[in-house]
């Protein structure tokens, strides 16, 4: 803040005098930490008046008025008063004196200022996320980056930041067969149209190279990426820098994921008792297991057709099902609904089950023929596979072969006639 105080008389004035207040119009301003001028001391650039400058009193830090009391100023020049001034608050700041003064002289004039104080023009900020953080090898995820513009009143452009930690991603992270994002193209996957290099289909690098965010708003980035290396691993972006208004650093981000190997379901059943008489029941049970100690599994589907063989669902069928989801049954090659007594094909849709735990179906079958071990599977038909799809995840299926061969899925049912001796 300047006051400049000019002579135009031939001659030279002294008791110069003037006092200004900066709050009296517009408060949220005072003299700063480094005040510049002092009291009585001549400086050429900031109390330049006379021989010695002008005497005043305020003008300290954290004051908010001047009052000058003496000075001179030789004929026809002009002289300065320079002071630093710090703004607390945004908006304009309007500053007005009280008339200046001299001794012998009427009184001058007042002079006024205007200050328009902006906010300070901060960096963008630069976040990132893995959407799920935790998939399975050879799976999908959201790669998210946000960039936030924390300016009310001013868009920053001339955005860069690279995401490659100098030696590219971690091992096995790369983009994805459909990437997400298209360079400078405007849409959910880019909301700000920025444009980079690398993130196409096998990349394993984001290089923005150029974009605007307007004032006070976010834009996002987002990537589909993908990683068979199992393992936790964290991806770091260098710092998002700007442009304009002015040449702006702001931070880098971080984030981190976990890959995970998903083994197959394990089958087995059982009929108890496994020896029946003609007509009798045993019960069938099929127990479902999920080895996966931290992940859990839906969409588990399985069928047991015995058609080939002489096993029907009895009457008496004492169903049990823990594994959740949809369990009907069918007779022949008929369609699949409610379970019911002479079914020989049952069905389980959309099971579901927590990580590390087991379900069972239980079921009673029964038969009306003679003969030893009347197997079930028959010929190894036992639905041919067990598929389940872990939670969350979309797209994947995992499936396990389910033979006669192996020993779990051959239990039989051995039927026999009960003859009593003749009298």
């Amino acid at each position: 803040m300047t006051f400049s105080i000019t002579n135009p008389n031939s001659f030279a004035v002294s008791g110069v005098n003037f006092t200004d207040n900066l709050v009296a119009t517009d408060a949220g301003w005072a003299i700063s930490t480094t005040p510049g001028a002092v009291s009585n001391t001549l400086d050429v650039s900031t109390n330049n008046c006379g021989t010695s400058g002008l005497t005043f009193t305020g003008g300290t830090t954290g004051a908010t008025t001047v009052n000058v009391t003496a000075g001179t100023v030789p004929a026809s020049s002009t002289c300065v008063l320079t002071l630093n001034v710090t703004p607390t608050t945004t908006g304009s700041k309007r500053n007005i004196t009280g008339v200046i003064g001299a001794t012998g002289l009427q009184a001058g004039n007042a002079a006024s200022a205007t200050l328009s104080v902006v906010a300070s023009t901060l960096a963008p900020q630069l976040s990132k996320t893995f959407t799920p953080s935790t998939f399975i090898a050879g799976g999908q995820s959201q790669l998210v980056f946000t960039i936030a513009n924390p300016n009310q009143g001013q868009a920053v452009s001339g955005l860069q930041f690279t995401d490659n930690t100098g030696t590219g991603w971690p091992t096995g992270l790369t983009i994805g067969p459909a990437p997400g994002a298209q360079t400078g193209v405007t849409n959910n996957f880019n909301t700000c149209g920025l444009a980079f290099t690398g993130g196409t289909s096998g990349a394993n690098n984001v290089v923005v190279t150029s974009g605007t965010v307007s004032a006070g708003s976010s834009c996002t980035l987002t990537f589909n990426v993908t990683s068979a290396t199992t393992g936790t691993a964290t991806n770091t972006t260098g710092t998002v820098s700007a442009s304009s208004p002015s040449a702006l650093t702001g931070n880098a981000a971080s984030a981190s994921y976990t890959v995970l190997t998903i083994s197959n379901p394990v089958l087995s059943k059982s009929f108890s008792p496994s020896t029946v008489g003609i007509g009798q029941d045993s019960q069938l049970r099929i127990t479902i297991n999920n080895p996966n100690a931290t992940v859990p599994l839906t969409g588990v589907v399985f069928t047991d057709d015995f058609s080939a063989g002489t096993l029907v669902v009895s009457t008496n069928a004492a169903l049990a099902n823990t594994c959740g989801g949809l369990l009907e049954g069918a007779t022949g090659v008929g369609a699949f609904g409610t379970l019911a007594a002479g079914n020989n094909r049952i069905r389980l849709t959309s099971g579901v089950l927590t990580a590390g735990a087991s379900c069972v179906i239980e079921v009673n079958v029964t038969s009306n023929t003679v003969g030893a071990n009347i197997p079930n599977p028959s010929s190894g038909t036992f639905s041919g596979m067990i598929c389940a799809s872990p939670i969350k995840r979309l797209s994947i299926a995992f499936c396990g072969s389910v033979s006669n061969s192996e020993s779990a899925a051959t239990a039989g049912v051995e039927r026999r006639l009960d003859r009593r001796p003749r009298r």
